[in-house]
């Protein structure tokens, strides 16, 4: 099952994001997608879910356009990780990873009593099972990210689409995420996620599109996109190699 882009558009008012987008990821990709702020990145992933319209050309799931599955469908097949979440849920931490189960089970609010092992299994991977009866709400910024990555694991989708899932995680969790992440990909999974530090791109990522002011980008394997002069036209800024056990890393110039 495949996720594709053609020729794909997406503007907003007075300015194009991208133009003539055309990339292809396969079963076992794992995904970087690099920016600044404001190139896009974002409508990228929501027209890759299916929650933002295309300016022109389209996006594909396992050869079939994407607006012709159902919401029912998509869900079933496409997850996402919002970069923001504007309501505070009511119920506990087992409850809302709960919500991740229902476009499987058809049952919203987490009642059917197959959602309870998916669930605590993905409370368990995010070493919050300690929290697991706590009111969402009265966690802190970095369990609740951990959460929201919980409901994702327990949806269990094909794609995994991911906006700036390392918010508010500290260094051991952000570990954590990614092995999980890159773990998923092995599996067969398909994972895109949008990060800004090209360390953890290169270090777990297999693939990488970057897109440039101007409507550019560039996409391809990471050891051929995330070079010293793409990440340096990319960002505006100079880095230096730091070579580490025969791994060079690139780090701002100081």
């Amino acid at each position: 099952m495949t996720l594709a882009t053609h020729n794909l558009a997406l503007r907003v008012p007075g300015r194009t994001l991208v133009e003539e987008l055309s990339f292809e990821l396969a079963p076992g990709a794992c995904c970087a997608l690099l920016g600044r702020n404001g190139a896009g990145k974002t409508n990228v992933l929501l027209a890759l879910a299916g929650l933002r319209g295309c300016d022109a050309g389209h996006v594909s799931l396992a050869g079939q356009a994407l607006h012709e599955f159902s919401r029912a469908e998509t869900a079933q097949r496409i997850g996402i990780l919002l970069q923001e979440e504007h309501e505070s849920f009511w119920g506990t931490v087992e409850e809302y990873v709960m919500l991740g189960c229902a476009p499987r089970d058809g049952h919203w609010f987490g009642s059917a009593p197959a959602a309870s092992t998916p669930a605590r299994d993905a409370i368990a991977t995010m070493q919050l099972a300690d929290h697991a009866q706590q009111p969402y709400r009265t966690l802190s910024g970095g369990e609740r990210q951990r959460a929201r990555i919980a409901q994702l694991l327990a949806q269990d989708p094909h794609v995994l689409l991911l906006d700036e899932p390392l918010t508010h995680l500290d260094l051991g969790h952000q570990v954590l995420a990614m092995e999980r992440f890159a773990t998923l990909a092995r599996s067969g999974r398909i994972v895109l996620m949008i990060l800004h530090e090209p360390l953890w791109a290169s270090r777990y990522c297999d693939q990488a599109l970057l897109l440039y002011d101007s409507a550019r980008f560039c996409f391809g394997a990471a050891p051929d996109v995330l070079t010293r002069e793409h990440l340096e036209s990319l960002y505006g800024c100079r880095l230096e190699p730091i070579v580490l056990h025969d791994r060079t890393l690139l780090l701002p110039s100081v």
